[in-house]
């Protein structure tokens, strides 16, 4: 395994030809023909103010033409140091000794005009992608000439060259800035400069960018702080602008995104193309899809256009100020911008303060692997009956209210008359008032009557009005005013896509409602001992909860006269866990 890992790495990585002593994207020098050897699977430059955090870390003068891969300090093609981040003393400290640092360095012979030897011995190498790039796009812009092509500008060093890409190829293209309201003061410096500079016509909302609507601090308090396996922020404020933007035009769009497999693992599996579930309008267009980041580097500088200033300072990607991703962004959030940075600290004292946690899980930085503690609060039928060949399950609760009624709107047929409502899809009817509900369906529709209505009353009852869900619809149906939820029927045309999208509270929410359409009634046992009865509406029912119960050998007893199943209270998760099967 460790040589296939290498034989990938030689191939294609970062190599160095030690004649001009420079790094090549090819493993041929363009300048000399030399045969590089290989150095890293990445790199990124490293600009003055960085050098300069190092220099001030280590006590020591650096070199101007080091490199940096992850955290490896590189100079001469090989490892000059490794570092390490340590978030709880706001330091970066060294693992290899100060002295081998400094023999590494006396070492060192100086190479004039390093980066611009640099470009122009990866000037052929650069073309190529280039070329290969534009051609990508032009061919997919002709195969999808349908669509409005437009360039998502984040600010960052992938969304500037997927810019540049795209204006060579198309021409005209406009960029669209979605405004998370959590953006860095540099990113929207950035924007304004780019765009001027490069010429590009930038999208906006009025006089503004299109932006999120929500609090970060009041999404914080209702779903948790993001961490690296809770990231609901970036559908609740990246993809709100967008689904704003959307629901206004009607056509639908190319939109060329500056993505790349090396970022992520879940990254690796994409190809050049990509439909976007939470983005029903769009298609995705990733040009540098196979680029490796010393590519978009040495491209942009070859370019000579605007670079986000926060890149000066080391930071590698570019993103919202609170992101959880990374810990040397901690330490240089903390230097770059201490305000940002005690506003987020607020946060997470406040929630650790809630949450039993210590003042070491923010400074150790284990905030960024916070997972979820889902507490989830049952809602389920209180009486279940038989009539006319119909089941009609009944609901009261004190979670209900009128406005769970807009979320039931894409299920069928809707109206709503002083105060009280009624849907019908054909093969099963909601009704309700306050809070009072009816689900009634055909003894053959139970299973689809029973998916739709749990899933929609559920997110109805644990929505926190983040806007995740806004472009889910083709139509531009779903609004959102004043913090709420609403359907504009006219424009609704009960395509469902709505229903099967996800849910940010469903995924992420530390406390959810999950609303259940079991066709049973749970009531406690009348003589008071610890057991739930479970009554059912008919014999079949009941004969194949008993029947699926025995095979399982769970503790159980059954009263055929009522059509009771009496089962052990501490046990009704796993009882309603091996029941709900028989129900679809």
């Amino acid at each position: 395994m460790v040589g296939a890992k290498n034989k990938m790495n030689e191939t294609d990585g970062i190599f160095w030809c030690d004649a001009c002593n420079i790094p090549i994207l090819d493993n041929i020098c363009g300048k000399c023909s030399s045969i590089g050897r290989f150095c890293s699977s990445d790199l990124k430059p490293v600009f003055e103010a960085e050098r300069v955090l190092f220099e001030k870390s280590l006590g020591l003068e650096l070199p101007i033409e080091i490199l940096r891969s992850g955290n490896r300090i590189l100079l001469d093609g090989k490892t000059l140091y490794r570092f390490k981040v340590d978030t709880a003393k706001n330091r970066i400290t060294s693992i290899e000794p100060i002295k081998e640092i400094k023999k590494r360095i006396v070492a060192h012979e100086r190479t004039p005009g390093f980066m611009r030897k640099t470009l122009r011995a990866n000037e052929n190498y650069l073309r190529k992608k280039e070329r290969t790039a534009v051609s990508l796009v032009k061919g997919i812009a002709t195969r999808y000439s349908d669509r409005s092509p437009v360039i998502f500008f984040a600010g960052g060093k992938d969304s500037s060259a997927v810019s540049l890409l795209v204006k060579k190829a198309l021409r005209g293209a406009p960029l669209f800035f979605a405004d998370t309201t959590l953006e860095y003061p540099e990113t929207y410096s950035l924007v304004a400069d780019f765009s001027k500079r490069c010429g590009f016509k930038l999208i906006r909302d009025g006089d503004d960018f299109y932006k999120s609507p929500c609090d970060f601090f009041e999404l914080c308090r209702k779903l948790g702080p993001p961490s690296i396996y809770s990231r609901w922020c970036c559908s609740a404020f990246k993809s709100y602008p967008v689904n704003k933007y959307y629901g206004e035009i009607r056509e639908d769009v190319l939109a060329f995104l500056g993505i790349r497999k090396r970022e992520s693992t879940r990254r690796r599996k994409y190809g050049t193309l990509s439909v976007s579930k939470k983005l029903s309008k769009q298609l995705s267009v990733f040009p540098i899809i196979e680029w490796k980041e010393a590519d978009v580097w040495f491209f942009l500088l070859r370019e000579e256009v605007p670079i986000n200033a926060l890149y000066m300072h080391g930071f590698s990607r570019i993103g919202c100020w609170p992101c959880p991703t990374g810990s040397f962004s901690y330490i240089l959030r903390s230097t770059v911008h201490p305000e940002l940075h005690k506003k987020l600290d607020g946060m997470l004292s406040s929630y650790a303060d809630g949450h039993g946690r210590d003042r070491q899980w923010i400074e150790q930085n284990i905030w960024r692997l916070r997972r979820p503690k889902k507490k989830r609060i049952i809602v389920r039928p209180t009486s279940v009956e038989r009539k006319d060949g119909h089941y009609v399950m009944a609901y009261g609760s004190r979670l209900f209210s009128p406005y769970i009624a807009e979320f039931l709107k894409p299920l069928g047929d809707f109206e709503r008359n002083n105060g009280e409502f009624s849907l019908n899809s054909g093969s099963y009817s909601i009704s309700g008032s306050g809070r009072r509900l009816l689900l009634t369906c055909g003894t053959g529709n139970l299973s689809e009557a029973k998916t739709a209505f749990e899933k929609q009353l559920s997110r109805a009852l644990s929505c926190v009005s983040c806007g995740g869900c806004f472009g889910a619809c083709p139509e531009g149906a779903i609004k959102f005013q004043n913090g709420r939820f609403s359907i504009d029927g006219s424009r609704c045309t009960r395509c469902a896509k709505c229903v099967k999208s996800e849910c940010v509270a469903m995924e992420f929410g530390e406390r959810t409602i999950r609303v259940r359409a079991d066709p049973y009634a749970m009531t406690r046992c009348i003589e008071g001992l610890p057991m739930h009865h479970l009554v059912f509406p008919d014999l079949k029912l009941w004969k194949r909860a008993v029947e699926t119960l025995t095979k399982k050998d769970l503790k159980f007893e059954a009263h055929r006269d009522s059509r009771v199943v009496c089962v052990p209270k501490g046990s009704m998760k796993e009882i309603e866990k091996i029941l709900r099967p028989n129900w679809h």
